[in-house]
């Protein structure tokens, strides 16, 4: 049975298809298709932070144009798509080299890191919330891309004991943010286009 389509499995999400494509869709989910499970549980985590959002809700044409540009995306990483996952190089830690300066400086209240994978390089600023625990800011660039249609609207998952403990998307030009994250020691992961990042043992410390 073929795969669905990335608008059939949308439709099929939010109860828009007859019975009959319906049926054949969970059919199709239920034989094991990794790829089609995975875009699902994509398409479910990003409705329901969607959902704790409500600034603003997107019209329907901008949502059409959203999983046209997924499909063509998700076309072209099929070729050179990885199971595995890339692991990211730690470049700079503010808490070792305080004499280091770039686009952020390091500060007594803030801890700063850079990593690098696969041509991706990966901000990172930790410092105090306001309220408790620790804020943080990231950025993640394609270094041989001058501008950011690559990280713009990536998914970002905080992990810890292989359970998500915050998942976020990228704005338009990379960056995203958490707030009120308790410290310890996290894997980041992010979702690129063609490969997902991670960042194991990333300590979340002042």
């Amino acid at each position: 049975m073929r795969c669905p389509l990335f608008q059939e499995l949308l439709d099929f999400q939010d109860g828009r298809l007859e019975r009959d494509e319906a049926v054949r869709i969970e059919r199709h989910l239920a034989s094991g298709c990794a790829r089609c499970v995975a875009d699902l549980r994509w398409y479910e985590r990003l409705r329901s932070l969607a959902r704790s959002d409500s600034r603003f809700s997107p019209p329907l044409w901008a949502r059409n144009r959203a999983v046209l540009l997924f499909e063509e995306e998700r076309e072209k990483a099929s070729f050179y798509r990885s199971s595995r996952p890339e692991i990211a190089l730690l470049a700079y830690d503010s808490a070792r080299d305080q004499s280091w300066t770039g686009a952020r400086s390091a500060e007594s209240s803030e801890r700063q890191f850079v990593y690098s994978a696969g041509g991706f390089s990966i901000d990172l600023q930790i410092g105090r919330a306001e309220a408790s625990g620790a804020e943080v800011i990231g950025q993640i660039l394609q270094e041989s891309e001058r501008g950011f249609g690559s990280v713009a609207g990536l998914l970002v998952d905080l992990v810890k004991l292989e359970q998500p403990i915050w998942s976020t998307i990228t704005n338009g030009v990379g960056e995203f943010r958490m707030i009120g994250v308790d410290f310890g020691e996290y894997e980041l992961r992010l979702d690129t286009r063609d490969k997902q990042i991670r960042i194991p043992n990333l300590p979340i410390l002042l």
